[in-house]
């Protein structure tokens, strides 16, 4: 089955990786399902909403810890970069988002993307002087 993904998108993630960054999905999803696409697209690591129970042989719809949206996605970011002993001052990131919610990560980024964002986005994207990627 293949991947339903832009193609556009599919390209930089090609470039960023022969660019030799590590490549990090942080994502609102659920790390149960996240997980294997990311492994697929060839992210180095995943930072996702992690689901109650995992453990058991059916999937339960109640988050376990923190949501990876917006200020939490932050806080979870950092939180897996000081466990990969990373730091800030000497690491350069790149960050893709379509959607508003992700503000706070973006504005950590060093450079920040609105990629394909709505129109919220658009508009912080532009006050903000953000990059604007418009994929196919």
């Amino acid at each position: 089955t293949a991947l339903l993904l832009r193609a556009g998108a599919l390209e930089q993630i090609a470039k960023d990786r022969a660019a030799g960054y590590r490549l990090v999905l942080a994502t609102a999803s659920y790390r149960l399902y996240v997980e294997p696409i990311a492994r697929r697209l060839g992210f180095d690591a995943v930072i996702a909403t992690d689901h109650l129970s995992q453990d058991l042989r059916y999937v339960r719809a109640r988050i376990a810890g923190e949501n990876c949206y917006d200020t939490g996605k932050l806080r979870m970011i950092k939180a897996w970069m000081a466990a990969q002993a990373i730091d800030r001052a000497q690491a350069h990131i790149r960050s893709y988002s379509d959607h508003v919610s992700d503000a706070p990560m973006l504005e950590f980024s060093d450079v920040p993307h609105a990629a394909n964002p709505h129109k919220p986005l658009a508009k912080l994207a532009a006050e903000r002087g953000w990059a604007r990627v418009d994929w196919p």
